[in-house]
């Protein structure tokens, strides 16, 4: 419609100058020229306001063709003409930005009005100099005649050049005008459509977004805090049967060693108290450089034990302090993975959810309509199955009933000895069982027509229901239709009532600038005041528009602040709470190691204690067996002096006796020693443990 009515003015306005320039042809030469320059300036503006129009039907129309959401931005707005894809963009992300307005032709509107002062300001000229040459040049009034008439041709000169300037001006302002109100109205089309086509491109909808995801993820912390505990009290759980596992494997090792050492020490003092008793001052004196010798090596040993121990027990708190690290950090790396995965399941259940919210609503019809045909084309079968059944179970009984009758029949032929009241019972129980029939009959033929008038009246009312609901949807169509009728009769109303008012505008100043034309410059003032006011109006309104729109930009980056604000103040409190579950996990991990690091380092403490009494037993065993084999062989070498040196050995068995007693007591020093020991490292484990226990 726009279109038109602009080719239509453009098509007056175009007339009228040809037509004023069609007379200086021949008469004007530089009348002539002022009417090109006004052609030029009004074809120049047409044309920007029809690349105008154009880039504008090219943004109705890429409305027109979407009618679902768009999904990629970028190639709906390449349907779009270039100088409108910038401003649509920054429009539908909610940015208060305006669509291009037209740049020259408001100027080229001036422009006109100008050339036509101008080619009155030359006609009155020509004319002015024409009459001043007629009156100066005769005084005959056939010459003065003449000599005017240039002067009035030059007056028509100066009129026709201000009608074609006026008239295109107005033309032009015309059509500025409508192809201004065809771009405010897909403007408001486009900012309609912001909440339908283009929510998902909107900052408004991606900001209630991503607070819809940041609540969703505030409800899954509790959870995911819930969890944690839970893994916390496990862990603890873990360590404390850890440790009463530990506590009790210590106590049956120490029971085991404790009754192994008390047989030990009980063997090797029975040992001792038979092979010294026997024994002489050459074995004893062999024996005291070996015992020296072993106690250096069992303290060598010792000292070798604990510096490999200490390197066990550094690798071993190394490892644990990699591991726990490399814990920590899949667990941060399973909380991202496990978090992205989650926006992309939401991002993916959204528009699953959304197209099938789709489906559903393109295949309502399809649904309603072949449940229609379905429940009509059950109904038609139901019936005719119905009536072959009843058809059936009616021949079925005229069957059962002839069957009856011809066993009765012959059951009195057969009986009719039995005499005649016989005959006559089941001539009774005959007719009763045919009441009997017809009765059943009656009865099923009831049910079946209240049932056919039951599902005459459900398929009545779903008729209804259906017919209701059409009728509803075209009623209201034909609303939407009544409207849209009724809008365009406004606007073809308005259109008139501008047009009148603007050929009533302009018919006064034309009429003053024929009927004088010393108030030419005058009218053209007014016209030019008149249409400055008017743009003045135009440029007013849309700063006023634009304060409005800056005012709600303002509002919504308040909102945005706040919500912002909100954002950062729950991904901080997330964030400590995140903190807080790894400095509890790293505690309870620190815990556990520590824990393990005191009971690996008293195991193998025990363990070289052990061992060490072990070599130490050992080695005094061997020295025993060595001085027992010595002793029998100085045993077997002195049988033929014991007679000689029986007076030593009675003098020496006093020294013996003496020395036995002080190897007894250095070996149940030993054994008493170690036993303490033992006794003080479990009591420093069940200390440990229970400062532990109170800890936790």
């Amino acid at each position: 419609m726009t279109r038109i009515t602009s080719f239509i003015a453009f098509a007056l306005g175009a007339i009228v100058v040809l037509w004023m320039g069609a007379g200086f042809i021949q008469s004007s030469p530089l009348a002539l020229l002022v009417t090109l320059l006004i052609a030029a300036a009004y074809i120049a503006g047409f044309a920007e306001l029809l690349r105008y129009q154009q880039a504008t039907a090219s943004l109705d129309a890429a409305l027109d063709n979407s009618s679902q959401p768009v999904d990629d931005l970028s190639n709906w707005l390449a349907n779009i003409h270039p100088s409108l894809r910038f401003a649509v963009r920054q429009r539908i992300a909610g940015e208060a930005i305006g669509l291009p307005a037209p740049v020259i032709t408001p100027y080229l509107v001036g422009l006109l009005v100008m050339l036509g002062l101008l080619g009155t300001f030359i006609g009155m000229v020509e004319t002015l100099q024409g009459a001043v040459g007629a009156l100066q040049g005769s005084t005959e009034l056939e010459a003065v005649r003449e000599g005017l008439a240039a002067p009035i041709q030059g007056l028509g000169m100066a009129f026709a050049t201000s009608v074609a300037g006026i008239t295109a001006s107005a033309m032009l302002g015309l059509i500025s005008t409508l192809s201004r109100r065809q771009r405010l109205e897909s403007s408001r089309r486009l900012d309609g459509e912001m909440t339908g086509l283009f929510q998902a491109h909107s900052l408004s909808h991606q900001r209630r977004e991503t607070y819809a995801v940041m609540r969703s993820q505030a409800e899954v912390l509790p959870q995911v805090t819930g969890q944690l505990g839970e893994l916390a009290e496990h862990l603890n759980q873990h360590i404390g049967q850890l440790s009463e596992q530990l506590t009790s494997n210590q106590q049956r090792l120490q029971d085991d060693l404790l009754s192994r050492y008390q047989h030990l020490s009980d063997s090797v003092e029975a040992a001792l108290q038979t092979s010294l008793r026997d024994g002489a001052k050459a074995a004893a004196e062999s024996i005291e450089p070996a015992v020296s010798e072993v106690l250096k090596g069992l303290n060598s040993a010792s000292l070798d034990t604990q510096q490999r121990l200490g390197d066990v027990v550094e690798n071993h708190l190394q490892s644990l302090t990699t591991k726990v690290d490399t814990l920590s950090e899949t667990l941060q790396q399973r909380w991202q993975a496990e978090s992205e995965a989650q926006q992309q399941r939401q991002q993916k259940l959204l528009t699953s959810v959304e197209q099938q919210v789709e489906a559903g609503h393109a295949s309502f019809a399809e649904r309603l309509q072949s449940l229609g045909e379905q429940i009509a084309s059950s109904n038609r079968e139901w019936l005719s199955q119905q009536q072959s059944a009843e058809q059936e179970r009616l021949n079925q009984w005229q069957q059962s009933l002839q069957h009856s009758a011809e066993r009765l029949s012959d059951a009195s032929t057969a009986l009719a000895q039995q005499g005649q009241q016989q005959l006559t019972d089941a001539q009774a129980k005959l007719t009763e069982l045919a009441k009997q029939g017809e009765s059943l009959i009656a009865q099923r033929q009831d049910q079946e027509a209240q049932w056919h008038t039951t599902l005459e009246a459900q398929i009545d009312k779903l008729t209804a229901t259906i017919g209701e609901r059409l009728e509803a949807l075209n009623q209201s169509e034909t609303q939407r239709s009544d409207a849209a009728i009724a809008g365009l009769e406004r606007l073809q109303e308005t259109s008139a009532r501008q047009l009148a008012e603007l050929g009533a505008t302009l018919e006064a100043p034309m009429s003053r600038l024929i009927e004088t034309a010393s108030e030419t410059p005058r009218a053209a003032a007014e016209v030019i005041a008149k249409l400055r006011a008017e743009i003045s109006n135009n440029v007013a309104r849309d700063n006023e528009l634009l304060a409005e729109r800056q005012q709600t930009m303002a509002q919504l980056n308040t909102l945005s602040a706040s919500l912002e604000e909100n954002t950062r103040m729950q991904q901080e409190a997330v964030q400590a709470l995140l903190d807080r579950s790894a400095e509890s996990l790293k505690s309870v991990e620190q815990q556990f190691a520590d824990k393990v690091s005191e009971e690996s380092a008293s195991l193998q403490e025990q363990m070289a204690h052990f061992s060490a009494s072990a070599a130490e037993l050992s080695a005094l065993g061997e020295v025993f067996t060595a001085a027992v084999t010595q002793f029998g062989d100085a045993n077997t070498q002195l049988m033929a002096r014991l007679e000689s040196i029986e007076s030593a050995l009675q003098n020496s068995g006093q020294r013996s006796e003496e020395q036995m007693e002080y190897f007894l007591t250095q070996a149940r020093e030993i054994i008493d020693h170690n036993l303490l020991s033992h006794q003080e490292l479990l009591d420093k484990l069940g200390g440990v443990n229970a400062a532990q226990a109170g800890g936790r």
